[in-house]
């Protein structure tokens, strides 16, 4: 069974310090001044609250001390940014468990010149989002092929025994909770089946708090732009580029998730759970021409190539008619 790519952890949020967790001690004396005279401070633009300003001759000691806690807790978030910058959060997601096999068949009974359907299964996981399939053994002769349908909008992928291998044996990504997998055989191929091992199961974001629009008027309008995609499982953008390479931020090159690249991405549902184009945007990325730099702000690019679309044989360059000029 293949091994589906781990997901990377989330990030983790940088603990926010305050005055308490470096006790400075006050003596007796010092308390009326310190009630009367107290003011919040402010480091990093976060108000610590407990952290006071003391008249007091003490208070020179205190601000010394408070410079020194700041530049140390600057080079602190500075080293706690620099692993984030590198990391890149992945869309939410699971991995099922999901084992069929077809039975075996063969084209000698099939009449005519063109392709019949012999074997159909439905793939249902309820509720969910989205789906994506993981294949096992395949074997489609010469001229059989595969389909796979959603449910729920209708979009179609194709998938013989050449484009499968582009696809590393996973199929686009539809939206729904239910996919039908169909069985072409053609006339003179013998010994075709296709096994099934894994589905991937997109998650609801939920429970994430909304944003909130400021001035409580949301005068935001939808855009888009055709040069523009979006890399998936590891959620980047991508700009497609006057040559007809895509171009992207080298730390989201820099994991096994990187392997589909998609354009004319449709709205998001309410809660932020992605949806996504029909197969004929979707491209398989072709991991041998992935070349990239992971070295933060600054050093952090990175190119690839797609293989031709299942369903229009183009490459996007083609498809979406406009490109970034360098």
């Amino acid at each position: 069974m293949r091994e589906p790519g781990a997901s990377l952890p989330p990030a983790r949020e940088p603990r926010r310090f305050l005055p308490e967790d470096f006790p400075v001690e006050i003596t007796g004396h010092c308390k009326k001044n310190i009630v009367q005279n107290a003011v919040p401070h402010f480091i990093d633009g976060t108000a610590a609250h407990g952290a006071l300003l003391i008249n007091h001759p003490k208070r020179r000691i205190f601000m010394k001390a408070v410079s020194r806690l700041t530049l140390t807790l600057a080079g602190y978030f500075l080293f706690l940014s620099m692993p984030l910058i590198a990391q890149q959060m992945e869309i939410p997601q699971r991995v099922e468990p999901y084992q069929w096999d077809s039975p075996v068949v063969s084209g000698e009974a099939v009449a005519g010149a063109q392709a019949e359907a012999k074997i159909t299964h439905t793939i249902r996981i309820p509720q969910a989002p989205w789906l994506r399939l993981q294949f096992g053994d395949v074997s489609l002769g010469n001229s059989s092929y595969l389909t796979i349908r959603s449910l729920k909008d209708g979009a179609v992928q194709t998938l013989n025994a050449r484009t499968i291998a582009e696809w590393q044996f996973t199929s686009a990504y539809f939206n729904g909770d239910a996919v039908e997998v169909t069985l072409y055989v053609a006339p003179g191929d013998q010994g075709l089946s296709f096994q099934l091992e894994e589905v991937v199961v997109g998650e609801y974001v939920g429970g994430e708090p909304i944003e909130s629009i400021c001035d409580l008027v949301d005068d935001r309008v939808p855009s888009s732009d055709p040069r523009a995609g979006r890399i998936v499982n590891v959620g980047c953008t991508a700009w497609l580029i006057n040559n007809g390479v895509i171009a992207t931020a080298g730390h989201c090159l820099d994991t096994a998730t990187a392997t589909t690249l998609q354009f004319n991405v449709p709205p998001s549902l309410s809660d932020g759970t992605i949806q996504h184009p029909g197969p004929e945007d979707q491209y398989s990325v072709i991991q041998s021409s992935r070349n990239f730099t992971n070295g933060g702000v600054g050093n952090d690019w990175g190119v690839f190539e797609v293989n031709d679309n299942t369903q229009t044989g183009l490459q996007p360059i083609d498809a979406q008619g406009d490109s970034y000029v360098v």
